[in-house]
């Protein structure tokens, strides 16, 4: 849809983005002038308009960014590359179509506009709707009175996972990635273990079961041994094992507690689906066995930190101080927030929060920055 030419100006224009999307994968920020420049060689008639979002598949209770955007291409040219512009003009008399409103046609949540109406931020609903997505629709009416109203709708999709977290830090080549992180059930003895082992006994020969048999009772005993002392020591041995799990400590100087997250799958990059595969660790840590909000940097045992393994380099951003014992020596990272909204404590109880923080790696000397943004929900292996 390169030239908007209207036969009326009641015609209402629906852009559609899932047809074109491929075509805005390198947006360029706001630059005015260039802008303009541009706008005088190609004209608004000769643009793509549309409506992009930072991410178009969103957790619940989760904001995100929306912007109206125009591609300019050569009318003339059409094997020439479309440049993608924010939708901004450096007068705005000049621009084709002035944004008038943004609304949000089905799927809940709210929607904050931005200064001359450029952007919307949107937040989804806490609860999830029934058709698992929202329709948002921003109109740009025309200063031009041959020009056609014109709408751009854009669809956001939902998802409710437990476990949830945004990490960015380019210096360690990590650009915006979002976890989805699933428990693996923990053991010492899988059941995919077992049933390897009972398929292996079946092919074998009299003596080859014999030996899987003896090394099965084996292992369920050295299972149940396990478990035992897990019992004893108020530890549930699964759980410790498992990938998702909090651990309750008490010393005479300190009690605290930490959640342990580990991860290889990489569900969104830059906003987009990715099929990246790495090992990711996420620790946090706060005083104590109860609801509350945690400021990280106001003690050494509030923290978050995020270890991205890149062979042969664990790549590791993290913040933590006390101010009480070096107040000259605080960390450059900003810090932040853990939240827990739930602390249910005993074994298997379940803990839930959220955290937000701004942490801090380095690269030889150089000290790199990185975020974290997430919602956790685990069980406490350890009380």
């Amino acid at each position: 849809m390169k030239n908007i030419q209207p036969k009326s100006r009641t015609l209402l224009l629906i852009i559609a983005m899932t047809a074109i999307l491929p075509l805005f994968t390198n947006a360029q920020h706001f630059h005015p002038e260039q802008f303009d420049v541009d706008h005088n060689i190609h004209t608004g008639d000769a643009g793509m308009l549309s409506l992009v979002a930072d991410k178009y598949l969103m957790e619940l209770n989760e904001t995100n960014l929306l912007t109206v955007r125009i591609n300019w291409v050569n009318p003339g040219d059409d094997s020439e590359i479309p440049q993608q512009y924010d939708y901004r003009f450096a007068d705005d008399a000049r621009a084709p179509w002035k944004i008038t409103k943004w609304e949000i046609l089905e799927g809940g949540g709210t929607l904050t506009e931005g200064p001359d109406h450029y952007y919307a931020s949107y937040s989804s609903p806490s609860t999830m709707p029934a058709k698992k997505y929202a329709t948002i629709a921003v109109t740009l009416m025309p200063q031009d009175p041959t020009k056609p109203k014109v709408q751009l709708l854009q669809t956001i999709y939902f998802a409710d996972n437990d476990n949830v977290f945004y990490y960015n830090c380019p210096g360690y080549g990590v650009n915006k990635e979002k976890y989805v992180i699933t428990g693996n059930g923990g053991g010492l003895v899988s059941p995919n273990s077992i049933s390897s082992t009972q398929k292996a006994m079946q092919a074998g020969n009299a003596a080859q079961r014999a030996q899987l048999e003896a090394l099965q009772k084996k292992l369920e005993e050295v299972n149940k041994t396990a478990k035992q002392t897990g019992e004893e020591k108020n530890m549930d041995i699964d759980l410790m094992t498992s990938n998702i799990k909090a651990i309750y400590t008490k010393t005479e100087d300190q009690d605290f507690t930490t959640i342990q997250l580990q991860g290889k799958v990489v569900a969104m990059e830059n906003g987009q689906p990715s099929t990246k595969k790495r090992d990711y660790f996420i620790t946090l840590t706060f005083p104590g066995q109860a609801p509350g909000t945690y400021k990280i940097k106001s003690k050494d045992i509030i923290s978050a930190s995020v270890s991205v393994y890149e062979s042969p380099l664990m790549k590791v951003c993290g913040c933590a101080y006390d101010p009480s014992r070096d107040p000259k020596g605080a960390p450059e990272c900003s810090g932040g927030i853990i939240t827990i909204t739930k602390y249910d404590n005993k074994i298997g109880g379940y803990i839930e929060g959220t955290v937000l923080a701004n942490i801090e790696g380095a690269i030889g000397q150089q000290v790199i920055f990185g975020d974290l943004d997430g919602k956790f929900k685990v069980k406490l292996a350890k009380n």
